[in-house]
């Protein structure tokens, strides 16, 4: 029934001999082209709505990296302050660990400044422009959580492995049997974080990069 009347409100916009008003040149475009099967709208409304939902979503998760930034950061600068004071006091080893995390903090700043710079050179007052702006940001999220064992959780789990070594070789009674629980929770974090990281890509972002490709595809076929 709903197929019926949008198809209804489509003949009759065209029966109308005017075309659809659209703010965006390539919306037009992919509303004359419309014997082209489209994945995610057909009607003019819906093709408007689209874009500023794009743009509207994009500026969201814009804000939600600031937020997982922040959140990420601060505990691993104070692993970093942790590792350092330990360096100083104790095992000049462990300056390793402090500098293991400050890379990661560092690789997580840089990352998303990078990023930032990419789709500020987009230009938003293109469709085609606005779509890839949100696919290099759902290809850099994805990217991002699927390589967590390389940039965060490898770093550190060897910044903790250098600790609970580092602590059994100062022990003079040498390793006992609760050192076991010690060492299975250090690997458990950096472990746990990767699974973590592992679902949210599958079921978050690669679907996301999966919806703007297709989104890009279907406006190029109406070039």
């Amino acid at each position: 029934m709903n197929e019926h009347r949008m198809n209804e409100h489509r003949m009759n916009d065209q029966n109308d001999g005017h075309e659809p008003a659209f703010p965006d040149p390539e919306l037009t475009n992919l509303w004359n082209q419309q014997e082209t099967p489209m994945s995610q709208a057909t009607l003019p409304h819906e093709l408007t709505k689209l874009a500023a939902g794009i743009k509207a979503d994009h500026r969201s998760k814009q804000l939600r990296l600031a937020w997982i930034n922040v959140r990420e950061i601060v505990p691993i600068a104070l692993f970093t302050a942790f590792f350092i004071y330990l360096g100083v006091v104790d095992d000049p080893g462990l300056f390793v660990s402090a500098a293991l995390c400050a890379g990661i903090g560092g690789f997580m700043v840089w990352s998303s400044l990078r990023q930032r710079r990419i789709e500020q050179q987009f230009d938003t007052s293109s469709v085609r422009q606005t779509i890839e702006r949100s696919l290099s940001q759902a290809r850099f999220h994805n990217w991002m959580y699927r390589n967590l064992a390389v940039w965060y959780c490898g770093p550190l789990l060897v910044a903790l492995a250098i600790l609970y070594i580092g602590t059994i070789r100062d022990d003079p009674n040498g390793a006992k049997l609760g050192d076991l629980f010690v060492a299975a929770w250090f690997i458990a974090v950096p472990v746990g974080l990767w699974w973590w990281g592992q679902r949210i890509a599958t079921n978050r972002w690669q679907p996301e990069v999966e919806r703007f490709e297709t989104l890009l595809a279907d406006i190029e076929r109406t070039d």
